[in-house]
Order: structure tokens, then sequence, then C-alpha cells
């Protein structure tokens, strides 16, 4: 047994920390029937559900409003009597959230255009949430011996730190990054403070070196940031010394098109995770199955129309809507995430599993004319198609119109960017400006303009 594996279980006995029990369980229940998950899932979802009812106001409260209670949840559907939860509730009444179990640990997060939210969360349930993402990693490739370089923006190196709990939020961060990412998983973390292509030769040449002091890597990070790293290595003409055991995204939405690319140039494996501050890990790819496969045992995840109560069908684009099944000190009913997903079932071992597609967040998209939705996804799919488009922007204006901005192109390729929207069914396309772009002197952009027909 690796000296990593001794540690874990020797905290599962002495301290409040679970991990290794928790992966161990996770681990075994990759193996059983889906009889057995779903009826597992099941309980510990009206667990979570009677729990929330009992202990908190906010909860309590809403279940009231919508004339329900806890027995009335008996089947999946009835899940459509619970109202969802919003990130502006979370933001407006985070403290009647907040069970009795007396949290300390908490996480903050805030995307653009969104407020800054806050989720207490207990150790006992961080330890377990982490045993979900080093099963994970275990999925990807990773042993106890894997190094990880994890490239972050440096603007996130400063830890958030809630005051409402003081040194315990000190403590709990220093416990994750310190012990749990530095010690565990050998991380070591690499900031950079642009993501415009191409990356500064010198700092990319740093980056390949950090990458060749170990034969055993994982290279983990933002899509965008991976896309313009490999993006730069065939610039400048190198390439990495060492093939990376995998790649992995994580907190950014992966087109199929920049996995390929990346996948090519870095000459590894891509996986994905996904989740968020609020929610933890809700799902992640294997490598015996390249779909985002949902963490049954931790979350139960839904999909519903942009506009009504009613679920969208399996393979459409529509809200993401979790239910967090873990987190005891700070239930999370139906949270809707702002992400837009779509569900399917894929099979995973032995048995099928259910899978999670990410399009985007829900203020990225157009209707198109037959009035579905087109996810920030499909426009990057069809933009990233050309391998010349290294990167661009999406940019949303308040009337509704839908602006591609090419921020960088290899070598042009504007109008074949085109041509691919065209095909999408957004409504008028409209060339706003194309301006020609020299390769090697980057001297101008070229923008393209999607109109639909509103939102």
């Amino acid at each position: 047994m690796h000296i990593k594996e001794t540690i874990l279980r020797l905290a599962d006995k002495i301290s409040v920390f679970k991990t290794a029990g928790f992966l161990n369980e996770l681990l075994r229940n990759e193996k059983v029937s889906t009889e057995e998950m779903a009826a597992l899932k099941w309980k510990r979802l009206k667990n979570i559900i009677e729990f929330a009812y009992a202990h908190t106001e906010f909860y309590r409260e809403k279940f009231k409003k919508a004339g329900i209670t806890p027995g009335d949840i008996k089947s999946a559907p009835d899940m459509d009597k619970i109202p969802f939860t919003t990130k502006k509730e979370l933001v407006a009444q985070r403290s009647r959230m907040i069970a009795s179990s007396a949290p300390f640990f908490v996480r903050s997060s805030g995307t653009a255009g969104d407020p800054v939210s806050s989720v207490c969360v207990g150790w006992g349930e961080a330890s377990k949430k982490y045993a979900v993402y080093l099963r994970h990693l275990l999925g990807c490739g990773f042993n106890w011996d894997t190094k990880l370089i994890y490239f972050i923006p440096a603007c996130c190196r400063d830890e958030i730190v809630d005051m409402e709990n003081g040194i315990l939020q000190l403590i709990s961060t220093a416990v994750q990054n310190k012990i749990a990412h530095n010690l565990l998983t050998n991380r070591k973390i690499c900031l950079y403070n642009t993501c415009a292509f191409p990356l500064p030769r010198r700092q990319l040449e740093a980056y390949i070196a950090t990458i060749a002091r170990s034969e055993n890597v994982i290279v983990m990070g933002r899509a965008e940031f991976l896309n313009i790293f490999a993006c730069s290595l065939n610039k400048y003409g190198l390439t990495l010394p060492v093939k990376p055991v995998a790649v992995i995204n994580i907190g950014s939405l992966l087109p199929e098109a920049l996995a390929r690319r990346i996948s090519s140039v870095l000459g590894a494996g891509v996986f994905d995770i996904y989740g968020s501050s609020e929610l933890s890990y809700v799902a992640g790819s294997y490598q015996d199955c390249r779909q985002l496969c949902i963490n049954e045992e931790t979350h139960y995840a839904e999909v519903y129309a942009k506009k009504g109560p009613q679920r969208v069908a399996a393979g459409r684009w529509g809200p993401l809507i979790v239910t967090d099944l873990i987190n005891y000190s700070m239930p999370m009913i139906r949270y809707r995430t702002g992400d837009l997903g779509r569900l399917a079932v894929v099979r995973r071992g032995f048995r099928e599993v259910p899978a999670l597609e990410i399009g985007g967040r829900e203020s990225n998209f157009v209707v198109d004319l037959d009035g579905a939705l087109l996810a920030e996804k499909d426009i990057c799919e069809a933009v990233f198609a050309d391998e010349n488009i290294a990167q661009f922007q999406l940019v949303v204006s308040g009337s509704g119109e839908k602006v591609l901005k090419t921020v960088e192109c290899l070598r042009g390729g504007a109008e074949k960017a085109l041509s691919r929207l065209e095909r999408l069914n957004c409504g008028e396309i409209r060339q706003v400006a194309v301006e020609r772009m020299d390769f090697n002197t980057r001297k101008k952009m070229q923008y393209i303009s999607v109109s639909g027909p509103g939102v």
C-alpha cells in the first residue's frame, strides 16, 4: 500500500476526515447494479429533503409556500413540486439556509455578471467531496506517484476568506491546499497572467520545463488556457518532452473540437470535470467513458425548459438543476446552476449511467428558428472546427444580439466560421467586419456578428 493511502486511512480512524472510506465506497459502487444505485440515490435524495425541511427556515418556508411537505415527494416526477433554489436566494438568504450543524468550511464563487455567493460545508462533508475528486483523478489515469501540474489564473492566487468563520476558515483552506492537494496529489501550481494567443515564449518554455521534471504527470487547467497553451506550442514549433498521463479540464466549457486539438498537440487524452463552488464536483469523464458521468452518490441532476416547469426531453438543452445529496451543513435542494445542460444515458463498465453535457452559461445562448436553444457549446463547436481559429469571445448585448468577437485567428478564417454558423439555423447572420490578419504580426482582428430572433 502506498504511503499516501496509509495516511488517508489513518485520518479516517483518528479524525473527522472520511476520505479513504468514502473513496472506497465510490469505487465499490462502480460495480453495483443499476437498480441498487437508483435505490441508493433515491434514499439519499429523500434524506436530504427531509433534513432540509426539518433544520432550515429557508426550505421549510419554501415548501410551505408551495403547499407541500417532504412526504409528498414519493417519486422522481414529484420533484417538480419543489421550487428551484436560485443564486439570488443563496446570496440574500444564506443565513436561513444553514442547518444547525455549525458549519465552518466555506467556499465562495462569482462569475462575470453574477453576484458572489458562498456555501458552508462541514469537515466530514468536505472530505467526502475530496474523495469524489480523487475518484475522478484515478479514473483519468492518476496514481499516487503522479505529479499534478495545475494551471490557474494569477488572480485566483489569493484565497477568499469568509471572515464570518475567521481562523476556522484559514485552517480549512490550509488543510485543503497544503495537505490534501499538495501532499496527496503532489500538486504544483502554475500561474498565468494572460490567456491571449500566443503565450510569451519565455513563459511557455518555463511551463515546459516544469512539466519535464516528472515522467508521470497530469496537466490540469481551464480549457481556454489549455487551448492557447496548445496553439502556442504549435506556433513556436515546440513540443512537450514528456507525454502527460492525461489532460484534465476543470471549471470551464470544453467543446469537442478543442478537446481534439489539445489532445493532438499534447499527446494525451483530454478529460473533463464539471462542478461549481456551490455544489463541488457534479460529474466527470473517465478512461472507460469520455462523457461526463454524473456522481449519482452525491448529486441529483435535472434539466428543465427555459420557460415553463416541464422537463425537457433527453438530448435537448435546458437550465441545469442540481441537488447536493451529502451537504447537510447547508442543503442545496434543486439549485439552478446558471448553466445549460442536457442529459443522456451512457454505458460505463457493465451498466448504464446518467451522463451530462454542459452547454455553457444560461445567459450565452441564441434561440434558433425552430424555437430550440442554441447553446454556447454549439457555437464553439462550429467556430473551433476551423483549426485556424485559436480564440474568440462571445459577447452578449442587452438587445438579445449575440456577437462573436474573434480575438485571435491563426491564419484568418472568418469566412469559414461564418459558413459554419449559417448551418446552425440561428437566424440572420451578418458579417460586421472582416480584416485579414497577418499570421506573423497579428496586427488585425476579425469580427463576426450573429443575430437571432431574440430570447
